[in-house]
């Protein structure tokens, strides 16, 4: 795929600037003097590169792509295969092999185990970006995802963050404070959150791009309320972790989709596809392709057409409620005179996620057993689904393959950047 991506020289150098800033840190009061912006990291996670509305999909994203075609979209941006390997690279500046992710640690194979390289969390032979922004004077916070090192001497707080709520392990239940695989069949076990490093309890129902925006907002606002750091800029992190399953999302976002998509895979490609092509995003003469590992919809019955349905309904969902947050945060720093101040980058993990959670562990027991799948309740706390091979396919528009294949439709990334002053 030919795509011309001409960077403005006024962002080259600009970037250099904070580079020199990070590298080189002088007395706190000559850096409150630069002037320096705030930094605001968002990323999603297992988000497909033509899900957004910016970048072909039908999703209804507006505040997503409004900052997409402001600033500056990153069309041929990579990413890692998986999560954790993707947020040692983009925490440490390294490669991931370096930073001690060259595998996911739920993933590390017995000739992996124990070699360098491969400890499964954010190595100490690596710096982190926090650990650099904070020695030069920002605020930094994060809320959502860490996933870099569940013990409690490997959390964020150790590693640069001033203020960190996270879901240690990674992700859990999006409504629940519940783990998302079955160590025992009949038990559902508590997911890890933690705050500052103490273990939290949390107030049930809650949903998590909700939860993790607000603690993110709480977070700045006590920064501008401390007389003595406000005029210092933040660095925030918002992790989230939609739309990895379980999709789930709140009903009224799941009723908008719930007559989209029964077309199936392939329209929805198309269209996706005529929309990248309108916005010159790739060339004229791309056709959608499909795999011939998995069915196509003509080859389906009606029920399961049904489910397929819903399923991508649901993922809509997410995705749209992710960008609904997302806009709050947003608007939280338009309001409070922040925003023209603050850089905005936007990525995935990685690509769409088209693997099949019931090979986790005791999940091909456990779902069933303490889940009610059906169509009616897809979506809710309740249940537990993923959308499947041929939707990531559809996510992953116009590239082959998806999460975890490390062709392009697993490591490429929905990304942009964007800053009022550029």
């Amino acid at each position: 795929m030919d795509i011309n991506l001409k960077i403005p020289k006024q962002i080259f150098f600009y970037f250099l600037y904070v580079i020199f800033l990070i590298k080189n840190p002088v007395h706190s009061e000559d850096l409150i003097e630069a002037n320096r912006p705030n930094i605001l990291l968002i990323v999603a996670d297992d988000l497909g590169w033509s899900d957004l509305g910016s970048f072909g999909g039908e999703i209804h994203t507006p505040n997503l792509d409004n900052l997409a075609f402001s600033g500056l979209r990153l069309t041929n941006f990579y990413v890692a295969p998986t999560c954790s390997p993707t947020r040692s690279m983009l925490l440490s500046g390294t490669d991931n092999h370096l930073a001690g992710l060259g595998n996911m640690e739920e993933e590390l194979g017995p000739n992996q185990k124990g070699r360098p390289g491969y400890e499964g969390y954010l190595n100490r032979d690596v710096i982190s970006f926090a650990s650099l922004l904070q020695n030069a004077g920002y605020r930094t916070m994060m809320a959502g995802k860490w996933h870099l090192g569940a013990s409690l001497d490997l959390g964020p707080e150790s590693r640069g963050f001033d203020d960190a709520f996270v879901i240690a392990n990674g992700i859990s239940n999006h409504f629940k404070q519940e783990r998302i695989v079955g160590f025992k069949v009949d038990e559902i076990t508590k997911a890890p959150y933690r705050e500052n490093g103490v273990s939290v309890d949390l107030k049930e129902p809650f949903y998590s791009s909700e939860l993790y925006t607000n603690k993110l907002i709480q977070y700045i606002e006590e920064h501008q309320k401390d007389s003595k750091l406000k005029n210092n800029p933040f660095f925030a992190y918002a992790a989230y972790s939609a739309p990895h399953w379980p999709l789930q999302a709140p009903d009224h976002y799941i009723k908008k989709y719930k007559d989209n998509y029964h077309v199936g895979y392939r329209a929805i490609k198309s269209k996706r596809l005529e929309n990248m092509k309108k916005m010159g995003l790739v060339q004229e003469h791309l056709y959608p392709v499909e795999s011939n590992l998995w069915p196509r919809w003509s080859q389906l019955d009606e029920i399961t057409k049904l489910e397929e349905a819903k399923k991508m309904a649901v993922y809509a969902a997410m995705v749209e409620a992710l960008d609904f947050h997302i806009g709050r945060l947003v608007n939280f720093l338009d309001k409070s005179d922040l925003l023209e101040d603050t850089i905005i980058i936007f990525l995935s993990d990685n690509g769409a996620e088209g693997n099949d959670p019931s090979v986790i562990l005791e999940n091909a027991r456990w779902i069933p057993r303490n889940f009610n799948n059906s169509i009616e309740n897809m979506g809710r706390a309740d249940s537990h689904i993923s959308y499947g091979p041929r939707w990531a396919e559809v996510s992953a528009t116009p590239f082959k393959n998806f999460k975890a294949f490390p062709s392009e439709g697993g490591i490429i990334s929905p990304a942009f950047i964007t800053y009022p002053k550029f």
